[in-house]
Formats: structure tokens, sequence, C-alpha cells
């Protein structure tokens, strides 16, 4: 079912609704992340903490090719039939499942390289483990957009509950066991829940569904990718090297010591992601319901100023309790302070970003998605690295942490140069004034 958020101007109760569920799930998030991170942390070798944050950064490489095309709906959700809904969803679920074998063929590769490089069978567990947690999320993401799309937030957050409570209960097993493979068993484990949850809410209730048509498939992937995710896919990819390659760049000039140390700030500032990722996540669900471009921009809007306002009561809040919060993950006063050196540079970098995450959205969704990647996303990619390089050469963890505050900084700059040529525009010709665009 479609709804008009259009009516007098403001979000209807569906939206609202749906934003209370993922500011709820993120809030669960939050309390299960911090309970894992600090055990994780406590109980775990820095230099096994190290190890597993090196590989999520290569994992962020091999990101290269895990396309969604299931983004696609965020754009044509309003024009689709229920069947041809159904027909869309099968088509992105064979999708997913081939191109997840890729990813684990690719997986096993890279594992055997870093195993003859460091003769450690770790590296090879996990990141073959890690391929199997990409084949379970890349499936339920399907189920995601389209419960996300119904504002249908509820069932999301249920399933996610369920699924982090196990993950946080395995993870608590650090206390018997301190072994970095039961980390990686959690995210396994987390994964198969959510998906085998996800299954059997769309069975009870007949959500959709599954039918694959093989010939009417190719032709739906290829609109989806061609036209729109294709885009998006390597908007998000360049933007997830931005947030995860650090560790990798600063493995290159450093011990894995050192990069233990400095995953443990950037860990930490992932907490700090949480409320922006349920704004935006509810400003594209609110932008795939509506058709009427003044609207769109006006709900951007407020989003952003949200963004905004949060950011800056976020980056305050944990400049006076940031090392009382430290406290949890650390005991060593040295290590503390060192590590909310590191994490004053990061989070205001992420703070800067998350600020304008909602304007980001109506880029890819109301504008042009490749303009976008190749104007502003891949730059911003591209000096990311190059800042990267010169503050691990230079300075070494502090450098790199430094350098998060210019990569996100630039990355604002382009963001705002983006819609400033744009046709976002928040009054209507009708409101008795000139259209208003923010160029």
């Amino acid at each position: 079912m479609k709804y008009d958020l259009t009516k007098n101007g403001r979000m209807t109760s569906k939206v609202i609704n749906s934003l209370s569920y993922g500011i709820l799930e993120r809030i669960i998030d939050l309390l299960f992340g911090l309970t894992a991170s600090i055990i994780t942390v406590r109980y775990l070798g820095r230099e096994e903490y190290g190890i597993i944050n090196y590989i999520i950064s290569i994992g962020s490489l091999i990101n290269f090719i895990n396309l969604a095309p299931e983004t696609y709906l965020y754009k044509v959700y309003m024009e689709l039939s229920k069947d041809k809904l159904n027909e869309y969803l099968s088509s992105y679920m064979l999708f997913s499942i081939l191109k997840s074998s890729i990813i684990i063929i690719l997986n096993l590769v890279i594992g055997i390289v870093l195993y003859i490089q460091f003769g450690d069978i770790a590296y090879l567990a996990i990141i073959l483990i890690n391929g199997l947690v990409y084949l379970f999320t890349s499936i339920s993401a399907i189920f995601i957009v389209f419960l996300e799309l119904n504002f249908n937030q509820q069932i999301i957050t249920k399933i996610f509950i369920a699924a982090k409570l196990i993950r946080t209960l395995v993870i608590c097993g650090l206390i018997i066991v301190p072994s970095l493979y039961l980390v990686v068993i959690a995210d396994l484990l987390f994964a198969l829940v959510q998906i085998i949850l996800f299954f059997i809410a769309f069975r009870s209730k007949q959500l959709m569904k599954i039918s694959a048509n093989f010939k009417e498939s190719i032709y739906i992937l290829k609109e989806s990718i061609y036209k729109y995710s294709i885009w998006t896919h390597f908007t998000g990819v360049i933007t997830q090297i931005i947030y995860k390659i650090d560790p990798l760049i600063l493995g290159v000039f450093s011990s894995m010591m050192v990069v233990g140390k400095y995953s443990i700030a950037l860990n930490i500032s992932n907490y700090f992601i949480i409320i922006f990722q349920v704004l935006q996540k509810n400003t594209n669900m609110a932008l795939g319901n509506l058709n009427d471009n003044v609207e769109s921009s006006r709900i951007t809007l407020k989003f952003t100023i949200a963004s905004v306002i949060i950011a800056i009561f976020q980056y305050i809040g944990f400049i006076f309790l940031g090392k009382y919060f430290l406290m949890l993950y650390v005991d060593n006063p040295i290590e503390i302070q060192l590590l909310y050196e590191y994490s004053l540079y990061i989070i205001l970098g992420l703070s800067i970003f998350n600020a304008f995450r909602p304007l980001a959205s109506y880029l890819t969704i109301k504008s042009n998605p490749k303009t976008f990647l190749l104007n502003t996303i891949l730059p911003s990619g591209l000096m990311s690295v190059i800042f990267y390089i010169v503050g691990a050469k230079l300075y070494g963890a502090l450098g790199v942490a430094i350098a998060n505050v210019v990569t996100y900084s630039f990355a604002v700059i382009l963001i705002l140069c983006a819609l400033k040529k744009s046709k976002f525009n928040i009054r209507s010709q009708e409101s008795g004034g000139e259209v208003k665009n923010v160029g």
C-alpha cells in the first residue's frame, strides 16, 4: 500500500510511526552494541582486535561488486502494481544469491593470499565467514527495502532486536573464551537469524509472493542497475571506503597494535552515526513515496535541520563526557587520553558529514544519481585516500584521525555545490512567491 505524504504539507503518522520504531531500533542497537564492544575490547587482545578490523577494511573493498538493485524501488515504487512489485522483488532475490556466490569466491582467494602472507589461518577463516554474512545480509536487504517503503518498520525492528540479542549473548562468551573466532561467529548468527525471521514474517503475513521468471528478471535487473542502482551502489561503496579504509592505510605505516588502538576509537565513533542513519533512512522512505519536488525538498530540509542540531549537541556531549565513556573500554589513563584524542577528531569529521546526510539522499533519489556519484562522491573518495595516506605517513594514528575532519569537510562542500545545481526548492509558485532554489 502506498501513502500520500503531501497532505497539509506534513509527514503523515505513518512516517512518524516508522521514525519512532527506527529510533527504538537504534537505541537497542546502541545498548547491545555497547555491551558487545566493551566486552570485545576488554577480553580480546589488541592484535586480534586489529586483525578483525583489518579484514573489515578489506571487506569494504570487496563491496565494490556488492550491487543492490533493490534500491531502485526508492525511485519507482509509486509506479509499480502489486504484481509488478513481486516480479521486481523476485528478480532481486535471484541476483543476490548469484552476487553473493561471487563474493564468497573472491573472499576465498583473498583469504588464501592473507594466509600465505601472515601465516595465520585466522585471516582465511574470518574472511570466508564474512562472505556468508554478505549472502544473508544481501537477501535481508531486499526484505528491508520493501518493508521500509510500506512503512512496516516495526517488523524490521522486532527482527533486528531478536538477532542482536543473540549476537550479544554469543559475544559475552568472550569472557570465558577470548577468541576472535567467537566474534565472527556472532556476526554470522546475527545475519542468519535475521534472514530466517524475515522469511517467516513474509510467509505468515503474505506480504509478497516470490516467483521468478528468468527472462523478465534479466530485463528488470538491467533496468534497475543501469538506470539507478549501479550509481547508488558505487556511491555507497566509496562512502564505505571513506568510513572504513583508514585502518587499512594505517596498517601500512604502523603495527597491528597501533591499528587495534585506533580501531577502538573508530568503532566508538560508530555510535555517533546511529541516529543519523535513522534520519537518512526515513528521508529515503519519505522521498520514495513522494512525486512532488517541492514537498520532497521541504521534507529533506526538515530532516537536515534536525541532523545539524543533533550533530552539534552530540559532539558537545562527547567533548565533556567522552573520557568517562572511554573508561568503559579501557582502564589505563594514558590509553584513555590517547583514544580520546583520536575520537575527538574522528567524531568531529563524522558529525560534519552526518549533519548533511539527508541532502545526499535527495541528490541520489530526486536528482541524477550518476552525476552525484561522478561529481561529488568519487572526488571525495579519491581525496580521502590521499588525506589518510598523508596523515598516516606524517603523524601515524593521530594523523589519520585528523584526516577524518579534512575528508568529511571536503565531502560536505561538494554535496552543497551539487545541491546548488539541483532542482531543490522549498517554495512553490502557488505559494505567492517566486520559486526558490537553494542556488
